[in-house]
């Protein structure tokens, strides 16, 4: 996946994962309410999360078959 921004708008920007998200991403995978009906365990480790945002690198978006994880990120922070 390329590096670039895919939107971004006055508040939010939209973008791809990154290696520094990977303890937001693991905190959020983490929260048993959010993932009480998604297929992973909570506690969500950090090393999970990077190996989700690498794979994610290399899926293209718009790639049949496939699911894409993005950032939103708000005010400088993954949300």
């Amino acid at each position: 996946m390329a590096a670039e921004n895919i939107a971004v708008t006055e508040h939010l920007v939209l973008r791809p994962m990154a290696s520094g998200d990977a303890p937001a991403l693991a905190a959020y995978r983490s929260d048993p309410v959010q993932a009480r009906y998604q297929s992973w365990e909570t506690p969500y480790p950090v090393d999970s999360a990077q190996a989700l945002i690498a794979e994610m690198r290399e899926v293209r978006f718009a790639q049949p078959g496939s699911w894409l994880q993005v950032a939103i990120e708000s005010a400088g922070r993954l949300i």
